[in-house]
């Protein structure tokens, strides 16, 4: 394996004066002073991103996402140090957020399957054990739940809405609203497997 040489400190400084001369226009919003620095720069952020997320198809997404922002908020683009070290370090921020997100959502799909499992059992249907045979048992059922509970698990189920539409209904966040109706569904298949 052969490393890459490194470039001589004369030719940093002028890459990085010459950086600093392009992010003055692109202050001022001028496009082809952006598109150098993107020229510049990508590849170097997409190899970074790569080695921080894994899925080359993700790095260009990260690297992509910081470049994005920065000709949105271009006015206000202040760079402190070199225009690599910052892009690099907004391409850690962004991988490291993009990771988040990634568990974020194995979470909730992990708590999603779950509840469907829940779900499937108290109200029936395809695969499920049909503890609960018919409405007027369902309706009984949901009459021991609290108020709150009972209402989300309504909204979910006998309307179809979801988390977010049942917190904008219940004046709830939209995680607030998937903690209601998992409780409510835990509460319920306890009260079917207790029989």
């Amino acid at each position: 394996m052969t490393l890459p040489v490194r470039a001589e400190p004369d030719d940093d400084r002028a890459r990085d004066a010459d950086d600093a001369a392009l992010v003055a226009r692109v202050w001022e919003g001028d496009a082809t002073a952006f598109d150098a620095i993107v020229a510049r720069h990508f590849p170097v952020m997409v190899r970074y991103a790569a080695a921080l997320v894994g899925a080359p198809d993700d790095a260009e997404d990260v690297a992509q996402g910081v470049l994005a922002r920065v000709w949105r908020y271009r006015e206000s683009w202040r760079v402190t140090t070199t225009v690599r070290t910052y892009l690099l370090s907004a391409v850690r921020n962004e991988a490291a957020n993009r990771r988040r997100t990634l568990r974020a959502d194995a979470r909730r799909e992990a708590t999603m399957l779950h509840e469907a499992a829940i779900g499937s059992a108290v109200w029936g249907g395809e695969g499920a054990d049909n503890r609960v045979a018919d409405r007027a048992e369902v309706a009984a059922l949901l009459a021991t739940l609290a108020p709150r509970r009972r209402e989300a698990i309504v909204l979910r189920y006998g309307m179809g809405l979801t988390y977010p539409e049942i917190g904008q209904v219940m004046g709830l966040t939209r995680k607030a609203a998937e903690q209601l109706v998992l409780r409510a569904l835990l509460t319920l298949r306890n009260r079917v497997g207790g029989r």
